[in-house]
Formats: C-alpha cells, sequence, structure tokens
C-alpha cells in the first residue's frame, strides 16, 4: 500500500462569466501533457437542469518522479447554469458557454513505503522527525514540482478566465 502525502490542500478557483468550455478542457489536458503526467479523467458528469447543465469532472494525473515515488494533482471542475450563448467577436457570431465554475486543486506525493511507518503510532511520529530533520531533500524535491505545476495551472487556468471578459 503506498503512503500518501499532501502538500496542496483544496485551492479553490471561482469563476463566473462567459467562457469556452472545450477551450478551457483542452487547455488543462495541454498543459498536463506538456509537463509529463499521465493524463486521467476519473469522473464525468452531466445534469441537466431547467436552469441549464451542471456538470462535475475530475481528474488525477499523475507522473514518475522516482523509481519509489509519484506526484499526483487531483482536480475537480464543477460548473453550474451552464447555458450556450453566441456573443460577437470580431463581427462574427460565436458559440460559448456562461456559468458558474469552480475547481478544486489537490496536490499529492505518493510513495511505495507499503504504510511500514503508519503501523504504529510510535512509527508515525518517527517517520515526521526523520523526514523533518534527516532526509529533508527527499521529499522537499518532489513537493516543488507538485506544488510548482499545480500553482502554474491555478494560474494559467485564472488567467485565462480572466481574459474571457476582455475577448
Amino acid at each position: 500500500m503506498a503512503e500518501r502525502e499532501k502538500f496542496i490542500d483544496e485551492m479553490k478557483l471561482n469563476y463566473e462569466g462567459v467562457f469556452n468550455l472545450k477551450e478551457l478542457l483542452a487547455l488543462i489536458k495541454k498543459f498536463f501533457l506538456d509537463k509529463g503526467y499521465e493524463y486521467k479523467e476519473t469522473k464525468k458528469n452531466v445534469v441537466v437542469r431547467e436552469h441549464g447543465k451542471e456538470i462535475s469532472i475530475e481528474y488525477e494525473p499523475w507522473k514518475d518522479v522516482d523509481e519509489t515515488a509519484w506526484v499526483q494533482v487531483v482536480l475537480r471542475v464543477y460548473m453550474k447554469n451552464v447555458i450556450d450563448i453566441e456573443v460577437e467577436r470580431d463581427g462574427i457570431m460565436v458559440g460559448v458557454n456562461q456559468g458558474k465554475i469552480t475547481m478544486v486543486f489537490d496536490a499529492w506525493v505518493v510513495t511505495e513505503m507499503e504504510s511500514r511507518w503508519e503501523n504504529k503510532p510510535v512509527l508515525y511520529a518517527m517517520k515526521h522527525l526523520i523526514n523533518k530533520w534527516v532526509s529533508v531533500g527527499y521529499l522537499k524535491t518532489f513537493d516543488g514540482i507538485v506544488v510548482g505545476d499545480t500553482t502554474k495551472l491555478y494560474k494559467l487556468v485564472k488567467a485565462y478566465l480572466n481574459l474571457q471578459h476582455y475577448r
């Protein structure tokens, strides 16, 4: 059994307005593939309501960083009241979407230690002391990768959505 350590816990991004759903999902997919992640969409649910669609999508991409460790980003995308509209861009009517988006980002480092450290409370406490004082560099290198990638994705998506107001 693998040990999982969470480095980003529910970093949220909220947006309400006009966006292009296909472009947004393609942007997320391209980011993960460019960074070398194995791309995995674990859940996708679309419910049609009278006020618009409710869409929920969960991504769990991962990347091997060592023989015994990998990093994983969990991205949950929730959309409410999504409707299809047409807007004029450069004199041409373009089909886009409008609604409310909430994205939740989590970042994990997973190691293949088979839960040896978590079997007894004393060993669990020793593990944290060793990680803090003895082998600081081992998890910190992976921490930097997953936190950096997750933060870059957050900023990229936020910038993309904020630009939608000016297109």
